[in-house]
């Protein structure tokens, strides 16, 4: 439990909005409450952050259950709008060749219409996604919420699920945030719409933060090899391993990861000492058969 604890004492509130899907994963016979920004603001809460989710959900019951659920974790739900006509969205996954989730959605949703949220309060973070980008509308929204909601840092994880992503939606991300997270996996993806040349990882990265001068850190997940992260102003590079653990399931870690990572990293903990609570966190879920739980919660608190 030593990690649990390390910089806890400096750690101070921090208010966040997650912006982005709300989708019920159906594996099987099974459904399961998901999409990454619903889970960094579950994992944010469960960290003791101030945390609203910016969504949108169907006038159906898993739309209900979706609600309900976030506000059992203290997330604020004041920013999920119904939409009449359209499905809360649902999302068929298996795993791939690799062990690593593989997802199948609809190609229209309720979080595709998400509403812009009336306020003009100061947060800590806006955070969001490349997936809740698909669409015209929502690009809109966070375009609005960038320009008239008083903030400070923005993160943007970018995950690439085909066929729901593009070209201008990577480089918008890339243009908006301070704080990007990328897999390595799809850190190629990304650079390439950039440069034809090949370039080990921590080149691509530098490259990168020397064209969107507005990172100011630059995340890189490695699976089971652990995590780097570029501080762009300090020029220095950190490495993190991954905290070795039997696993159940990768959904949902990477959300675990940045959530840990942003709380910790606004109470004035060092980048490193970040990564190794994140990877911790993110360890703890991968351990378990859900992207959160109330177990994780008594953990955490």
């Amino acid at each position: 439990m030593q990690i649990l604890n390390k910089c806890k004492n400096n750690c101070k509130p921090m208010k966040i909005l997650s912006f982005g899907e709300i989708v019920w994963d159906v594996y099987g016979e099974k459904s399961t409450l998901g999409g990454a920004p619903l889970n960094l603001a579950i994992h944010a809460a469960m960290n003791g952050a101030d945390v609203s989710l910016v969504s949108a959900v169907g006038d159906d019951a898993l739309g209900d259950a979706a609600i309900e659920c976030a506000k059992s974790y203290g997330v604020g739900v004041k920013y999920i709008s119904r939409i009449e006509g359209v499905e809360t969205a649902k999302c068929t996954v298996s795993d791939d060749e690799n062990g690593l989730p593989a997802y199948k959605l609809a190609d229209v949703a309720a979080f595709d219409r998400i509403c812009e949220p009336d306020t003009d309060k100061y947060t800590d973070v806006i955070a969001f996604g490349t997936l809740a980008l698909r669409y015209e509308n929502n690009r809109r929204v966070i375009d609005r919420m960038l320009d008239g909601i008083p903030h400070g840092e923005v993160f943007c994880d970018i995950n690439l699920r085909e066929p729901f992503y593009s070209e201008e939606t990577v480089k918008y991300c890339l243009s908006k945030a301070t704080i990007i997270k990328v897999s390595d996996g799809e850190l190629d993806t990304v650079f390439g719409y950039h440069s034809a040349n090949v370039v080990e990882r921590k080149a691509a990265a530098e490259q990168l933060c020397g064209i969107y001068k507005n990172i100011r850190l630059f995340l890189i997940t490695l699976g089971s090899d652990g995590s780097l992260c570029f501080d762009v102003q300090s020029g220095n590079w950190y490495t993190c391993g991954a905290e070795k653990t039997d696993v159940v399931s990768t959904v949902g870690a990477g959300d675990s990861f940045s959530a840990a990572f942003l709380v910790r990293l606004h109470g004035g903990c060092s980048v490193l000492a970040c990564l190794e609570y994140a990877a911790h966190i993110g360890a703890m879920v991968c351990a378990c058969d859900a992207a959160f739980s109330k177990d994780m919660m008594a953990v955490l608190r």
